[in-house]
């Protein structure tokens, strides 16, 4: 009886060691987004890069700026930052433009063996400072969202190997190595390992998990999204022409139709329709712009809208360029695309209601 209890023992314990070893060291919700934030941290070492403007000028020694590497997912976005701190005192100058200021940072971890090392681009650093208590502590994060390429890259060198050095490369052309002690390597592993893992049970979502997008159809000739369907409906040709028309009236900006062919059955018109939104009393309104095209024949009728134009009063940009740009925000994914496609069902409701002859005003 003994020898299965002391199994069981020992397996929870081990259930439970895991458990611990891949607990995020930070792990919150995001109280607008409502999404996790989950970050495995470490640090790596002492640098020797950020002086202050008065130490400098007196031949003093640098000050040391600690690093850090996180492992984290947020906003449903995975990312590699390296972290680099450092407090001074408030009549100090930190000088750290010199190091900060521009894009393209480098970062880079070298591994063991003849193994290649794995480079990260920068694009945008992120500094901020906080002072208490007389000091000025600045952070500036540098970081590289991890696509799935890059993902399984850096999987593939933790899989062959250990982290034996890490680069940063700043601005001014300051370039700061260090090596990593062996037991601060193994521990990075073991929370990138639990970092995977996370990532792998938790995917980002992306354009074709989301089953709203599926309601988004490029045509494969122009290249741009269309909403088109056929609607049946007991009315004969002319009267549902004539009710295309009205609509594509007022709905037209100019009130008339581009191209109207009773004896084809089809009219097409450039349209607007206003959202407008009311944040805490604060209105705003997004104009959509589109081309409608309507073929009729009794009984029936095809619609078809695209060439959508968005101008939110700060940008105008057409709709395959702005849901291109989504598409790089997880984040906003599914929101931008359920905001899109209600705002469209709207149009498309209208039409209906005044092919049917009845009113539907929004």
């Amino acid at each position: 009886m003994k020898e299965p209890i002391l199994t069981l023992i020992l397996f929870l314990s081990t259930c439970f060691y895991c458990y611990s070893q891949c607990k995020a060291d930070i792990d919150k919700i995001d109280k607008i987004d409502k999404t996790d934030i989950k970050v495995w941290e470490l640090k790596l070492g002492e640098l020797s890069f950020g002086a202050s403007f008065l130490n400098g000028l007196i031949g003093k020694e640098k000050k040391d700026w600690t690093a850090y590497i996180r492992f984290m997912r947020v906003r449903n976005q995975n990312y590699v930052t390296f972290m680099v701190t450092q407090t001074f005192g408030e009549n100090e100058s930190a000088n750290i433009s010199r190091y900060f200021g521009g894009r393209n940072f480098e970062l880079a971890l070298a591994f063991d063996g003849d193994l290649p090392p794995v480079k990260f681009q920068s694009q945008i650093p992120e500094h901020t400072q906080a002072k208490m208590l007389g000091f000025i502590n600045h952070q500036v994060h540098l970081s590289q969202i991890l696509n799935e390429a890059k993902f399984e890259e850096l999987k593939g060198a933790f899989d062959k190997g250990e982290i034996s050095a890490f680069r940063i490369v700043l601005g001014g052309g300051e370039q700061i190595e260090k090596s990593v002690r062996d037991r601060r390597a193994e521990t990075i592993k073991e929370k990138f390992y639990c970092f995977y893992d996370y990532a792998k049970q938790n995917p980002v979502k992306n354009v074709e998990s989301i089953d709203i997008a599926k309601g988004f159809k490029k045509d494969p000739i122009t290249n741009k999204y269309v909403f088109s369907d056929v609607v049946s409906l007991d009315r004969n040709q002319k009267d549902l022409y004539k009710k295309g028309v009205s609509w594509l009236v007022k709905n037209s900006p100019s009130k008339r139709t581009n191209y109207e062919n009773e004896e084809e059955g089809k009219i097409i018109s450039s349209c607007v329709h206003y959202v407008t939104y009311n944040n805490n009393n604060n209105v705003s309104e997004d104009k959509y712009s589109y081309t409608a095209t309507i073929s009729i024949k009794d009984g029936r009728y095809k619609y078809e809208l695209t060439d959508f134009v968005l101008d939110d009063g700060k940008s105008v940009g057409s709709l395959e360029s702005l849901l291109e740009k989504v598409k790089s925000r997880p984040d906003i994914l599914e929101t931008a695309f359920k905001e899109l496609k209600t705002n469209i069902d709207k149009i498309i409701s209208s039409l209906k209601s005044e092919m049917e002859g009845k009113s539907d005003e929004w």
